[in-house]
């Protein structure tokens, strides 16, 4: 099996590192080209993987010519491609290439939250639209994104559609030090209560909401610490208030080990696909309290495994962290739990389902392999 993976880059977002993750651990002959540029997981990637692109901009008429080529030449038996931007380019090269191989577009959140917020969003929308037509099929992360998608008219046929769970190194996580060895490795002080988030600083993440919730709880001894970077860093450190109860770590490559060393961890997103931080604070044994975002239902039990809130809600954000504030055996209780179903949420076990997915869409049915992809269902 010959798998050509497009991406725009091998930045330090969720999606990327699941990309990182399907890449180095799927068995077949593979090769990587990124439309757009490199990025810091470029570490992570198995070197023996061939790695083209990435020129640290967009060059849409380069990158689709280069597509093409490699296609032509490598001659792979399934393209996957990855995000918009990428499975558009991958869209028109194909148009141009001689072979026809199988080709997945693969979504990690829906399309119409982030082109709410963009320019020519509509325009955009079509561009996808067009994109999807292309594809044999439309791969995302979560059931939740994947019907929203079909909702929101990206597809119609709910047969071409599928979604395979993200997958992290779980046993790293639960090898990490005692949250008491970690407090004193990470400086952090035994008697402060830790709320931690983790994640880019930008809008999506929801940090308004979380900051101003932060703000007005009625206890004391309690830490907010921001584990993460982004364009907003400043503007969310002024909304803070400067009394120093709220850190700004900037980022952190062990970010894990503090959301293991905190008492709880929040993520106030305004969107998601499936919050991959979610599973790793879930693996820590930290109890969570999230956002009810596309995915955060499909990892988090309300009130049983962790709390739910509806995005942009200050109050509700407030009510949940004091809650878990005073209520240390729900916290127990939530972090057993998620504890428990994070198991499922292993590299081991996604890889398997990508592997059984390409080999379905190759073998299905005895036809050609596009035949074959077209009959397809769901995993």
């Amino acid at each position: 099996m010959k798998i050509f993976f497009i991406a725009d880059n091998l930045g330090g977002g969720g999606a990327e590192q699941q990309i990182v993750n399907i890449a180095n651990n799927v068995n077949a002959e593979k090769r990587i080209f990124l439309t757009v540029d490199r990025g810091m997981r470029q570490a992570d990637l198995d070197g023996k993987i061939p790695l083209s692109g990435g020129y640290g901009r967009r060059t849409p008429l380069k990158s689709v010519l280069e597509i093409k080529n490699l296609i032509d030449s490598f001659r792979p038996d399934i393209v996957h491609s990855f995000l918009m931007y990428s499975c558009f380019l991958t869209a028109v090269a194909l148009k141009l290439s001689r072979g026809r191989p199988v080709f997945i577009a693969q979504e990690f959140s829906s399309p119409q939250d982030i082109l709410n917020d963009v320019k020519f969003g509509s325009f955009k929308k079509w561009l996808l639209k067009f994109s999807y037509k292309s594809a044999d099929k439309i791969l995302t992360v979560s059931k939740a994104v994947l019907d929203d998608m079909i909702g929101k008219g990206y597809f119609s046929d709910p047969l071409k559609g599928a979604y395979i769970y993200d997958g992290l190194n779980i046993r790293r996580y639960k090898n990490l030090e005692s949250k008491e060895a970690l407090r004193k490795k990470l400086g952090l002080e035994p008697e402060i209560f830790y709320i931690a988030f983790a994640g880019a600083v930008v809008k999506a993440k929801g940090l308004f909401y979380l900051i101003n919730a932060f703000r007005e709880l009625p206890h004391e001894k309690i830490r907010l610490l921001i584990i993460g970077r982004g364009e907003m860093t400043e503007y969310f450190r002024g909304l803070g208030g400067g009394d120093g109860r709220i850190e700004f770590l900037g980022y952190k490559k062990n970010a894990v080990e503090y959301i293991r060393a905190s008492d709880l961890f929040v993520l106030p997103s305004l969107h998601e696909g499936l919050p991959n931080v979610v599973i790793e604070a879930m693996t820590t044994g930290t109890p969570v309290i999230s956002t009810n975002v596309f995915g955060a239902a499909e990892l988090i039990e309300n009130e049983r495994s962790g709390l739910l809130v509806p995005p942009a809600d200050t109050g509700g954000l407030k009510q949940a962290m004091i809650r878990l504030i005073d209520d240390g055996s729900s916290r127990e209780s939530f972090a057993r739990e998620a504890m428990k179903k994070a198991d499922y949420f292993s590299i081991e076990r996604m890889t398997g389902d990508y592997e059984s997915f390409y080999l379905s869409l190759l073998n299905e049915g005895g036809g050609s392999i596009k035949d074959a992809a077209r009959r397809g269902g769901g995993v």
